[in-house]
């Protein structure tokens, strides 16, 4: 029958009655009392669980309580000790103080043991076993649920087949495993093997320190931390945290999901970023740092190798020590830096700065952004250094060929020729340079500085705003100056050197002849080969003509005016001349080898010079020397004061005078005379005035051969002609190649070993090395 009732502490009798329940005890407690108390509600637990139709039986014994079932007491429990309680079937209280067992066949054997379930068994001092076989055997320990364990002190398993198994370690979950001192074990399967911390299902931290938190995260050595789904920490001091993030480096940090710190002091941050080698930094969406020490910073960045910084989104740097920095920049060469969206250093040593910048030569040098730093405005918008030691500076500059410098928007240096410069080897190599807005040097060694200059071939030099220099060797100077022939020179503000070896040297000249030389402002020499204007606005228009002096023009071929204003007319032969009734003939110097003659001019018609300070001439029939004043004056001289006549020959009659020397003089007697016989064979006659003709009578034979007289003696030679103009000099050819590297020379002697320095000072104290893993618990005494 069903009866309602409850125990209490008879203090009378000293032992535990059932009573109505709505009696009361009375009377005050002591501690003991309170624990008491606590039997006594686990008693009228038990009371409680006989249902309709379920009947119980009480046996009080002394402080003890022994509950059965089926309403009869048949001594089912065992060894219910002092203080205790027992309630259920065959459960074992032993004789310890305050033990508790509820349920079937639970054990508790220790002081203050608590056993409640089924096959559970309390053995430690104030432990709690709960649930079904599981086991409480260490002392303060805690095991609850389905096969759980705590076995050592304060141990805590809470969970099916939850295990504890060192000092203060706990494990909270299914199958979770708390296997050192001090471990946490928190979730299904977990595992903590160390004074570590393992919180997730399948969480695994197995080194001293460690912490595993979150499904699969694994710390798996020394004070390493592993936090996310499937998240890694496998060496000392290694931080895991984020989905399949995995750090296996000493030191690494791996933070977000599927990153990877492979090597020792690795850094990689952000989803699926990746520090594979040593002290390497990874921080971006997909960001990669390979190698030793690399840097890779943005989405997407890539730092290659070994010192490697890439910093931007999809930057790329390949390259030992090479550094990218600017969105989608690139730098795939050893020591190469790109600084600037778009920028590109291609070749060792390189530097390309500015939005889609390019250095791809060895050691070159590209500064210049493109005014859209944009995928679409890549090519061609910005500077390019293509060439080994080339440099580009400025947006769109270009320097394409080796050690070619551009400097300028636009500025265009290309050392290359499609020729040989005359020495048959095609060049092909660089060491242009090009600077100024939209200056061009696109030949070996050409030089282009200014505004829109042009240095268009090998060796050209174009200084000044427009200037062109477009043959090789040619060389402007001035602004809008040009040179355009080989060698040639065009000093002076839209000055012009057109010819081959020509010079123009002043504002406006013009040299547009083969080797024309014009100097003074507006000066020109064109027309002919060799022509020279010197002065300004000389023109000399023949070859080789000569205008010396300002406004001199010199039109005639091989020609020369001198002075201010000089001109020149065409050259006339002279080989006679008419003086009043006499005609002269067979002067010397009357035909020219030249083409047409030549002509000095001092002056022009109007305006004509006296040629001072003349040395005195050769005086001969063929002499072609100019004749001063004084000679003329000496042979005026002679006329007027000394006219010999020598008269020899006999007619045979025996009244022609004797042969002599008679003296002349028309100016003493106006009567004088002069009595002409003629001879034999000639007849004279006279035209009433002052004219006599001699006539040959006859023909007579001729006479025998007159001996050949003697070889007079040998003339002086002649004097030594003039030393002529050097020649020009030729181009400067080009530098030869580079010979061959020699061998390396062999390694010489090892020098002595130094002498060993001083001891240093005693360095500071290392950092504590981490705490090592706790002992085992020796054996009880």
């Amino acid at each position: 029958m069903n009866k309602v009732f409850k125990v209490i502490w008879n203090h009378a009798t000293q032992t535990w009655t059932a009573v109505s329940e709505i009696s009361h005890a009375h009377g005050k407690k002591s501690a003991s009392d309170k624990r008491k108390a606590v039997a006594a509600a686990v008693v009228a637990a038990g009371a409680l669980m006989a249902s309709s139709g379920a009947e119980a039986a009480v046996r009080l014994g002394g402080s003890a309580v022994d509950i059965t079932p089926d309403g009869t007491y048949n001594g089912s429990n065992r060894n219910v000790g002092v203080n205790s309680v027992v309630v259920g079937y065959q459960n074992t209280a032993s004789s310890q103080d305050g033990t508790i067992a509820y349920g079937a066949n639970n054990t508790a054997t220790a002081n203050a043991a608590l056993a409640v379930g089924n096959n559970n068994i309390a053995t430690g001092g104030a432990s709690t076993a709960m649930g079904v076989s599981s086991v409480a055997s260490g002392e303060a320990s805690v095991a609850i649920g389905n096969v759980a364990q705590a076995t050592q002190i304060r141990a805590t398993a809470v969970g099916n087949r939850a295990t504890a198994t060192q000092d203060s370690a706990s494990a909270f979950g299914n199958r979770a495993n708390a296997g050192a001192q001090f471990a946490t074990a928190i979730g299904d399967n977990s595992n903590a093997n160390a004074a570590a911390v393992a919180v997730g299902t399948h969480a695994n931290a197995e080194k001293q320190d460690s912490i595993a938190i979150g499904n699969n995260a694994h710390g798996a050595w020394t004070n390493a931390i592993a936090v996310g789904k499937d998240s890694v920490a496998s060496q000392d001091h290694a931080i895991a945290a984020g989905t399949s993030a995995n750090a296996s480096g000493i030191q690494a940090v791996g933070v977000g999901s599927y990153t990877k710190a492979e090597g020792n002091l690795t850094v990689a941050v952000g989803p699926y970023a990746q520090a594979n080698k040593e002290a390497a930094i990874a921080v971006g969406s997909n960001a990669t740092a390979a190698e030793s020490n690399a840097i890779a910073v943005g989405q997407t960045a890539t730092a290659a190798n070994n010192n490697s910084i890439a910093v931007g989104t999809k930057t790329v740097s390949r390259g030992d020590n090479a550094i990218g920095i600017g969105a989608y920049a690139e730098s795939t060469a050893a020591r190469g830096t790109a600084i600037g969206v778009l920028s590109q250093a291609n070749g060792e040593g390189s530097f390309a700065g500015g939005a889609s910048a390019q250095a791809t030569g060895e050691n070159s040098v590209a500064i210049g952004g493109a005014k859209d730093g944009t995928l679409g405005n890549k090519a061609g918008s910005a500077a390019k250094a293509v060439g080994n030691n080339s440099i580009a500076v400025g947006s769109k500059s270009n320097a394409s060929k080796t050690a070619d410098v551009a400097v300028g928007y636009a500025a265009t240096a290309n050392g290359t020729s499609t020729g040989s410069d005359g020495d048959g080897v095609v060049n092909n190599a660089g060491s242009a340079m090009a600077i100024g807005t939209d200056s061009q040097a696109t030949g070996i060694v050409a030089t282009a500085i200014g505004q829109r200059s042009q240095a268009l071939a090998n060796g050209a030099v174009a200084l000044g705003g427009d200037a062109q220099a477009k043959k090789g060797s040619a060389v402007a100077i001035g602004r809008g100056s040009v040179a355009d022939g080989i060698s040639a020179a065009a000093f002076g503000p839209a000055a012009q050197a057109t010819g081959k070896y020509a010079v123009a040297l002043g504002v406006q000249s013009q040299a547009t002849s083969e080797q024309a030389i014009a100097l003074g402002r507006g000066a020109q020499a064109n027309g002919g080969q060799f022509a020279t204007a010197l002065g300004n606005g000389a023109q000399a228009t023949a070859k080789n003509t000569l205008a010396l002096g300002t406004e001199a023009k010199s039109t005639i071929e091989n020609s020369v005016a001198l002075g201010n204003g000089s001109t020149t007319s065409n050259f006339v032969p002279t080989n006679s001349a008419t003086v009043g009734n006499y005609t002269y003939g067979g002067f010397a110097g009357a035909t020219s080898a030249l083409n047409n003659g030549a002509v000095l001019s001092v002056g022009s018609a109007g305006n004509e010079r006296q040629i001072q300070n003349v040395a005195a001439g050769r005086i001969s029939s063929t002499s072609t020397d100019a004749i001063n004043g004084s000679q003329l004056y000496a042979v005026a001289n002679r006329i007027e004061n000394l006219n010999p006549f020598v008269f020899s020959g006999h007619n045979g009659s025996g009244s022609s005078p004797a042969e002599g020397t008679y003296k002349y003089d028309p100016k003493s007697n106006a009567n004088n005379t002069l009595k002409l016989i003629a001879g034999n064979g000639l007849t004279m006659t006279s035209n009433g005035s002052n004219e006599y003709t001699l006539s040959v009578i006859g023909g007579g034979s001729t006479g025998a051969s007159g001996a050949t007289g003697a070889t007079g003696p040998k003339g002086d030679t002649g004097a030594t002609g003039a030393k002529g103009d050097t020649g020009a000099t030729g181009a400067k050819g080009d530098t030869g190649a580079t010979g061959a590297k020699g061998d390396t020379g062999a390694t010489g002697a090892k020098g002595d070993t130094g002498a060993t320095g001083a001891k240093g000072e005693k360095g500071d104290t290392g950092p504590v090395g981490p705490k090592g893993d706790t002992g085992a618990t020796g054996a009880a005494g």
